[in-house]
């Protein structure tokens, strides 16, 4: 648990109250159904061979996702868009709704160049191949 969850439980309480005496359609918001949360959820597992990253990114396509590695992390992040417009006789609606969200790992003894992803069914699944790990031996120091 984070130090914002007692936020989000009062937010989702004040949302709730005003669905309720308002209805349920009077106040939905897009940003609401794509972005109930605004963390990346992963799991990483690790074999002898490599780590394996699976993140969470429902209501995403594949391109809007950017993987990229720079010094010796790995950052994934995913950036979304939407504009509606709904023009009545005397109404008009226009809603914009964006979102995006960033996450960075640390990479150590990684092969940056076997880095394997694919996209399927809202999760993006990272293979980051293990490199031999380099031994750093203990240096001792003299003191003069």
């Amino acid at each position: 648990m984070n130090w914002l969850t007692p936020l989000d439980k009062r937010r989702d309480s004040l949302r709730k109250y005003i669905d309720e005496m308002l209805g349920d359609d009077f106040l939905k918001l897009p940003a609401k159904d794509f972005f109930p949360e605004t963390r990346m959820r992963t799991d990483i597992r690790e074999t002898d061979k490599e780590y394996v990253l699976e993140a969470e990114l429902p209501g995403f396509q594949k391109e809007e996702i950017k993987i990229n590695v720079k010094d010796n992390y790995l950052i994934i992040s995913a950036e979304k868009k939407e504009e509606i417009e709904e023009k009545t006789e005397d109404y008009i609606r226009k809603e914009r709704s964006y979102g995006s969200l960033k996450r960075s790992f640390y990479l150590e003894n990684i092969k940056e160049g076997d880095i394997k992803a694919k996209f399927d069914n809202g999760i993006l699944t990272v293979v980051l191949p293990k490199s031999e790990e380099i031994k750093k031996e203990e240096k001792i120091i003299d003191i003069e």
